[in-house]
């Protein structure tokens, strides 16, 4: 069962959070960071605001990683394929774009990515082979 989990670095300051199983053979926390169950860390380190922009970079997609998803998504409706983290990711977006649209003023709370973009990527790219 997979389980909000927030990145702390040495400092104990929030980094980003994942969704995670916890199995560390499966996956492991960045060099210098710890993994602690979200229901587990004070929920004032959330209080910092975020930009749209700013939000997608801390969760790991950049301007060139979200062009390549777009080509991504682009070639497997091509192909007539469907990538379920392709999907998850677009509806994540979708989220972020609708409140970004009502205000684009920085905001404490933003939806959090269902995947990597690794995970997506990567699993789009495998259907494409």
């Amino acid at each position: 069962m997979n389980n909000k989990y927030v990145i702390l670095d040495s400092n104990n300051k929030y980094i980003n959070s994942v969704v995670w199983n916890g199995d560390l053979s499966v996956w492991q926390p960045p060099a210098g960071t710890t993994a602690v169950p979200a229901d587990q860390v004070d929920p004032s380190i959330f209080n910092e605001k975020y930009t749209a922009e700013q939000w997608l970079v801390k969760c790991g997609y950049t301007s060139t990683q979200l062009i390549v998803l777009l080509d991504l998504e682009s070639r497997l409706k091509e192909k007539n394929k469907t990538s379920d983290k392709m999907v998850q990711v677009r509806e994540w977006l979708n989220q972020i774009l609708a409140t970004f649209s009502q205000t684009q003023e920085p905001q404490q709370t933003w939806p959090l990515p269902p995947c990597s973009f690794e995970e997506a990527s990567q699993q789009a790219l495998f259907l494409l082979v």
